[in-house]
C-alpha cells in the first residue's frame, strides 16, 4: 500500500491538529455541561425546540447494554 493512495502527505498534520482541536472542544464542553447543568435539569436553548440535559449513560451508544462496562472491557481487549 502506499501512503499517497489514502492521503497527500501535507494533509496528514493538518487532519492530525484538526482532530486534536475537535478533541479539546468536545471534552470543554463535556465540562462546561457538568459544570453548569445540575444533573436532571434542563436549559433551554431554543424554546420548544432545543434544550440541554445533563444525563450520565453507563451503557453504549443510546443506553444499549447499561451498566454492562465489563463487557465493553473484553471486546475493546479482543479487538
Amino acid at each position: 500500500m502506499r501512503f499517497a493512495y489514502y492521503a497527500h502527505k501535507s494533509t496528514v498534520p493538518a487532519l492530525i491538529i484538526a482532530g486534536c482541536a475537535l478533541y479539546i472542544l468536545d471534552q470543554l464542553s463535556k465540562w462546561m455541561a457538568i459544570r453548569s447543568i445540575p444533573a436532571g435539569e434542563s436549559i433551554t436553548v431554543i424554546p420548544n425546540f432545543f434544550s440541554l440535559v445533563q444525563v450520565h449513560n453507563t451503557g453504549a451508544a443510546f443506553g444499549i447494554l447499561p451498566g454492562n462496562n465489563v463487557v465493553f472491557v473484553i471486546l475493546s481487549i479482543l479487538a
